[in-house]
Parts: C-alpha cells; sequence; structure tokens
C-alpha cells in the first residue's frame, strides 16, 4: 500500500492516465491500494470481472478499470490501458528512496574521481580512480566502484552492488542490491594438464534506462564488450555471460541464463530459469518460455519451450505425449503378451 501525506483528486489521476471519470472528480484519493485492504481514501485496480465486482464492494473510495466494466456503484476511472495507467499513478504515490545530497564523510572516494552536483553517496561506498558519476545518482551503502567507471545521472545503486573497473552505465540506470557488474568472464582452456585462465580484458556496457535485479551478474568480455542495450530489464538471479549482446527492451526472468557470446535481438521475452547456449541468436521479438534449453538459433517472432527448445506448439504435443507414456507402456505390454500367444499357436499348427 502506497500513500501521500496530500490527496488528488480522482480528475487529477484522470487526466494523469488520459483516462474518464464515472461518478464524482472530486473524491479525494491518499492511497493505492489492493482491493482486500482498500481504507476509504484509496484507489483500487480492477482488470476483470470478477475483481471489478469485489472493488465495487470494497471499502475504497475509488476504482481504476479498462473500458466495459465501469459501475455507477462506486466513483471509477475508465481506460483503454489500465495496467500502463496504474504504473504512472503507482509512480506517482511511491515513497521517494533518496539520501540528501552529498558525499558522506563516511565513503571513501579516490582523489581523482569525479562527483558531480546532487550526486547522493551514502557511507561506506567505496569508488576508485578516474570514476564518474553523473548528477542526481544515489549511491547506497557498500557499494564498491572500481576503477575508470562511467555511471551516468539519475541512476540508483543499492547497497552491495560490485561495479568492475572499466564498466560504463547510462543514465536512469537501476541495480538492485548485490548485483555484480563486469565480473571476468568464465573463460578457461585446457592446456593437458589444467584449465589455463584466458585473461578477460574486454568491457561492459549498460545502456540507458536499464534495470538489473538482485544478485545478477553481467560478465566482462574476453574481448570488445557484453552489452545490455536501452530499456531491457533483467530480474533477480540471471546471469548474462561474456560477450553477450541482449538488445532494447528486453526481459529476462528470474535465474534465467545466457552463455558466452549469446545475441538477443529486440523485445524478446526469456522466461524463468531458461538457459541459452553460447554463440547462439534469438531474433526480435522471440518468445523463450520458462525452463526451456535453447540450443541453436530461434528466429525472429517465435515461441520456443521445452528441454531441448522447439516450437510451443511441437514442445505442447511432446509434453502431452509424455504424459500417456505409462498407458503406451501398458498396451504395448499387452500387444507383446498377445504377440506371443500367437506365435505359440501357429507353432502348434505347424507340428
Amino acid at each position: 500500500m502506497q500513500r501521500r501525506n496530500v490527496g488528488v483528486t480522482l480528475g487529477e489521476l484522470a487526466k494523469l492516465v488520459n483516462g474518464t471519470v464515472v461518478g464524482d472528480e472530486g473524491v479525494v484519493i491518499c492511497g493505492l491500494s489492493e482491493i482486500e485492504s482498500a481504507t476509504q481514501n484509496d484507489l483500487v485496480v480492477a482488470m476483470d470481472r470478477r475483481c471489478a465486482d469485489a472493488a465495487f464492494k470494497s471499502n475504497a473510495a475509488a476504482v481504476l478499470v479498462p473500458r466495459g466494466l465501469e459501475s455507477e456503484e462506486k466513483p471509477c476511472i475508465v481506460c483503454e490501458h489500465p495496467k500502463l495507467a496504474l504504473a504512472a499513478i503507482a509512480e506517482l504515490f511511491s515513497a521517494k528512496r533518496f539520501y540528501s545530497p552529498g558525499v558522506s564523510r563516511l565513503a571513501i572516494i579516490d582523489e581523482t574521481a569525479k562527483i558531480a552536483k546532487g550526486v547522493s553517496i551514502a557511507p561506506f561506498c567505496f569508488i576508485g580512480p578516474m570514476s564518474r558519476v553523473g548528477e542526481g545518482t544515489i549511491i547506497y551503502p557498500f557499494v564498491y566502484i572500481g576503477a575508470d567507471v562511467s555511471i551516468g545521472c539519475n541512476c540508483l545503486i543499492y547497497p552491495g552492488a560490485v561495479i568492475y573497473d572499466g564498466v560504463h552505465i547510462g543514465d536512469r540506470v537501476i541495480i538492485h542490491a548485490n548485483a555484480v557488474l563486469g565480473k571476468d568472464g568464465f573463460g578457461f582452456v585446457w592446456d593437458g594438464m589444467a584449465h589455463r585462465r584466458i585473461p578477460q580484458i574486454g568491457g561492459v556496457i549498460i545502456e540507458d534506462d536499464v534495470e538489473i535485479g538482485a544478485n545478477s551478474c553481467v560478465d566482462r568480455a574476453t574481448l570488445g564488450v557484453t552489452r545490455v542495450r536501452k530499456g531491457t530489464k533483467i530480474d533477480n538471479l540471471v546471469q548474462v555471460a561474456h560477450n553477450c549482446d541482449v538488445g532494447e527492451h528486453c526481459i529476462l526472468c528470474g535465474m534465467s541464463g545466457l552463455a558466452g557470446s549469446v545475441k538477443v535481438g529486440k523485445g524478446v521475452i526469456i522466461g524463468a530459469q531458461a538457459g541459452i547456449k553460447d554463440h547462439v541468436s534469438v531474433g526480435d521479438g522471440a518468445i523463450i518460455a520458462g525452463r526451456a534449453a535453447v540450443a541453436k538459433d530461434v528466429a525472429s517472432g517465435e515461441t520456443v519451450s521445452g528441454y531441448p527448445a522447439r516450437p510451443h506448439r511441437e514442445a505442447l504435443v511432446v509434453e502431452a505425449l509424455t504424459h500417456q507414456l505409462p498407458k503406451f507402456r501398458e498396451a504395448l505390454k499387452k500387444l507383446e503378451s498377445e504377440v506371443t500367444e500367437i506365435k505359440a499357436l501357429l507353432l502348434q499348427l505347424k507340428m
């Protein structure tokens, strides 16, 4: 539940989301809430008929609904894209996360680092030589930033994040707790006696408006760069290996992993726990279902699932047949028994 000290009228919220009001535009909204816990000053959201019925009977002051679900039981905002409207209203009501601008005396910052105006650096942070931090960026406690790191404007870097030397981060990037950017790629070669380490001397580029979840890793390239392009959102516990190129506005769900040199196009969705083999290319707009194991290229717009991954409809057929295996086994045993009996009869007839 999110609340504001000063309320906003329903009419003002409708203008914010390009919606229309059914009922009293002057109703004052002080919070955004779930239906079950709503109070008389809250707005609730209903995406379908079942939720709408519950919302209009709740204690909420008003309801946000898609067109077709409006009712005169309670004031409501009607809009074409309620999820987008929810995002805008939630941002309005969200509590601001900040430290007062300035550098804590308990932070360690190299004298050659350049810190712009309006930056907040909390206690126990470390910023190395020649690194740069842009205006309005907030760095929470216990963040490590190595040498020659570039961080853009209005970024949020949460506690425990580690940013190795030479990483470049754009504007409005959010890096959640304990994420690691620029760790050496997993590169080794067998020399006949041991695994010999291949020095990873490339870099990492994180473009504008990227979000990286807690405990996720983006590895340094062997040569060249590992790149996450603008607008991509990475969930918790995700691995992006060396030399990967992740396209614009992709979604990488929790515990998914990209092996080395994977190329991902624009607008790709990678489901939870999916894995993609090294040097595979995934086309624009493709969807990789959760837990899929992708071992070959995926065409633009294609949806794949399964282990190994195959076109989704084909994977559904395979899955359905797999569930029938016990029945098939019993049928096969019955056929084998019948064949044995027929063979015995034929042998008796020959005699």
